[in-house]
């Protein structure tokens, strides 16, 4: 799988589209930051941290079939861990769903794929989706907040 294949993959387990000339809350992010940071220390990978698009306004996956698509409800972050062992990255996501269990995240989907957890949410809305490319050594992940429009 390559780069546009793992973004496709880890927007795939969260379908949004960004609307990129709106800019984001400041606040909205400094809230996704911390969810990132928390989800970040649950797959303990202690390697390189990067940015794929990093922070940026979008619409959310329940917004989309509806065509609303041209004002953002929500705002995603999305990021990888690089060059970690191939055979860590399965167990970095088998830690974050216990870790999602244990706090109350519930899954969106069943997603018979094991490089990839299903997208899951928190009790305030906030969701995640995780994708391994294993080929490269990453794992990528996207974390969305809540929808404005509900």
């Amino acid at each position: 799988m390559d780069a546009s294949e793992a973004d496709r993959s880890a927007s795939g387990c969260l379908d949004v589209v960004a609307v990129p000339q709106v800019a984001p809350d400041g606040a909205l992010v400094r809230e996704l930051y911390a969810h990132s940071s928390r989800i970040l220390d649950a797959l303990a990978l202690r390697r390189r941290v990067g940015r794929a698009d990093d922070v940026m306004s979008v619409v959310c996956p329940e917004c989309v079939p509806w065509g609303f698509t041209e004002t953002p409800c929500a705002v995603g972050h999305q990021w990888y861990v690089d060059r970690v062992r191939d055979t860590a990255l399965p167990e970095a996501l088998v830690r974050l769903g216990a870790w999602f269990e244990a706090g109350g995240w519930v899954s969106f989907e069943d997603v018979a794929d094991a490089s990839l957890l299903s997208a899951a949410r928190n009790a305030e809305g906030y969701r995640a989706g995780v994708t391994i490319v294993a080929g490269e050594r990453r794992l990528m992940v996207r974390v969305i907040t809540p929808c404005t429009r509900v």
